[in-house]
């Protein structure tokens, strides 16, 4: 690789993964993902997610432990690397998932039954969710909501006012 090359490469390459994640991240967000979007709120990832970052914590102490026990040299062929990887990566997260259920599943019910329902959201719903199209059609229904009651309160005026009259 020329050397020209190589320094742009140095200089560019983390900035504009920065760049594309963000850019990702964005066009998710303001729903013009695409397939991306789709793909990442599939909803088998569900149980993967909860675990992630208890598994990312846990991996650590893991590589900590094999290498305490771990009496001899090893040889570090790409085998017995992927043989490590899979192994780090199957143990953390049934470790997460242990952890999970002693720990974090608990501690959730309880803030459920602490805090209310919706875990402090006044409104009942998942503000990330509502659409404006949504938002349009509540206040649709709630203008045509008063004039309803603008009508059932006239209707019963006029039918008080007849029951009145028909005593006399």
């Amino acid at each position: 690789m020329p050397k020209e090359l190589a320094i742009f490469y140095a200089a560019v390459h983390r900035p504009a993964w920065a760049m594309a994640l963000g850019w990702i991240v964005y066009a998710c967000s303001t729903g013009q993902g695409g397939v991306i979007n789709s793909l990442f709120t599939f909803k088998a990832f569900i149980p993967l997610e909860r675990l992630c970052y208890l598994a990312y914590m846990l991996h650590i102490p893991l590589m900590y432990y094999q290498g305490g026990v771990q009496r001899e040299r090893m040889y570090m062929g790409h085998f017995n690397q992927i043989m490590c990887f899979l192994s780090y990566t199957v143990m953390s997260f049934a470790l997460a998932f242990v952890c999970y259920l002693l720990f974090q599943a608990p501690f959730a019910a309880i803030e459920g039954l602490i805090f209310c329902k919706n875990h402090g959201n006044i409104w009942g719903a998942n503000p990330m969710t509502v659409s404006q199209e949504t938002l349009k059609n509540n206040d649709e229904e709630t203008e045509s909501n008063d004039e309803e009651n603008k009508l059932s309160i006239k209707s019963k005026v006029l039918v008080s006012r007849h029951e009145e009259t028909e005593r006399f």
